[in-house]
């Protein structure tokens, strides 16, 4: 059994020989990157290699959409993504390098890009460490715990994604409130320390002081009295505590995690007049089992937030937590990719209203590698979101959605 240093060098699964001085440079195409693996650095012998990858998605999509009979049902999409980072070896057998995820913008957000496409940072880390003394992770995303280690998650792991992928064909809300794995709920800026694997397990912990990302620390990110709404609701000293076990018996793979994340939310400052939040309190176990291509997987989720990427609480008279569980499975045959996978949420969402939010997502797809780094997919997806008695979307309080997006992929 492989014991891999978690998340090393976080783009490729292959290993990449570069020149023998120290630090030598070489550019190199990796493999395409998988966000939440873990898999070894990608040098053995001291020096550096810089590394490139890309993905590029372009899809025709057929939307039904509850609300939207003013729109057409059928659009072109395309979208993509860029990977550039190096990892080196120093002779004394340090490994360290960083990473740069930069993807085009979606929709009018002016904070990351416009309709044009606009590029911005999405990700960023840098790590150092040893196999045998573990790693230490710095940057905004790919850094906290329970993003990197929690397993069970199948949306992204059939066709493009499903309800995890770059489907933007839809509008909110839509069922994809999925927090361990966000790259936008988990790109605080943080420090994390990861161990390295005994006897199958590992374990990872992750440390930021507010909720601020790339270049956190402005005034506003290191509030600590709060006299707005939009003050009192970011979370403070949040922190991810996880741990894992893989291994493999007869043919037959297993993959078990667990862990916790919390925070503080600011104290409130005199004449604050709002109910205050609570911080974060929640906990995440998953699994996976696979054997012959086929693998099974499930994560459940529950505790102290709200809907989207694990948002503090509000306090009101209705305020409830939040429960999350997933099921799915993929199966893997030749050129041939098959998966499908069901989730449901239950969260507040308005806190003055006494009936909960409730999403629910099933997605099915395949894909079909053509050549090396070119793949056809096809997809289905159903979701739905209520929350009776209040307005989510298009002046409704529940919104349905059915979609099938046929489309191709290349990665680099």
């Amino acid at each position: 059994m492989r014991k891999v240093l978690l998340a090393g060098a976080a783009i490729g699964a292959v290993t990449l020989v570069g020149a023998p001085e120290a630090f030598a440079q070489k550019v190199e195409y990796a493999a395409p990157y998988a966000p939440t693996s873990a898999s070894p650095a990608l040098r053995s012998t001291p020096g550096v290699t810089v590394r490139l990858a890309g993905r590029y998605r372009f899809y025709g999509s057929y939307v039904d959409q509850q609300g939207e009979n003013d729109r057409s049902q059928f659009d072109f999409f395309d979208y993509a993504r860029l990977w550039l980072g190096f990892d080196g070896q120093a002779e004394n057998g340090l490994q360290y390098g960083a990473t740069l995820e930069v993807r085009m913008g979606q929709g009018a957000n002016t904070a990351e890009g416009d309709q044009r496409g606009n590029l911005f940072y999405r990700r960023m880390y840098g790590y150092f460490g040893t196999p045998t003394m573990g790693q230490i992770r710095v940057g905004s995303g790919q850094v906290q715990a329970v993003e990197l280690m929690t397993t069970g998650h199948m949306h992204g792991r059939v066709a493009s994604g499903l309800w995890d992928g770059d489907f933007q064909g839809a509008s909110a809300p839509v069922p994809n409130a999925f927090w361990y794995s966000s790259s936008g709920g988990n790109n605080r800026t943080a420090i994390g320390y990861y161990s390295p694997n005994f006897y199958g397990f590992d374990f990872g912990v992750s440390y930021s002081p507010n909720d601020g990302s790339f270049n956190s620390g402005t005034n506003v990110d290191r509030i600590i009295a709060a006299s707005t709404d939009a003050e009192a609701a970011k979370a403070t000293n949040q922190f991810d505590i996880m741990a894992r076990y893989r291994g493999t018996f007869s043919g037959v793979g297993i993959a078990v995690s667990g862990g916790y994340r919390g925070s503080d939310t600011p104290r409130i400052a005199d004449g604050y007049t709002g109910a205050g939040y609570d911080g974060l309190s929640l906990g995440v176990f998953g699994a996976t089992v696979s054997f012959a291509g086929l693998e099974v997987g499930g994560v459940t989720t529950f505790g102290k937030a709200n809907t989207g990427a694990g948002n503090p609480l509000q306090k009101g008279p209705y305020d409830d937590n939040m429960f999350s569980w997933q099921l799915g499975a993929n199966y893997r045959f030749g050129p041939m990719a098959v998966g499908l996978a069901y989730h449901e949420v239950k969260s507040e969402g308005s806190v003055t209203n006494s009936e909960d939010r409730k999403e629910k997502g099933f997605g099915l797809g395949g894909s079909y590698a053509v050549a090396p780094g070119f793949n056809i997919f096809a997809e289905y997806l159903w979701g739905e979101v209520e929350e009776k008695g209040t307005i989510i979307g298009n002046g409704r309080d529940s919104v349905r959605t059915n979609a099938v997006l046929l489309g191709t992929a290349f990665n680099w």
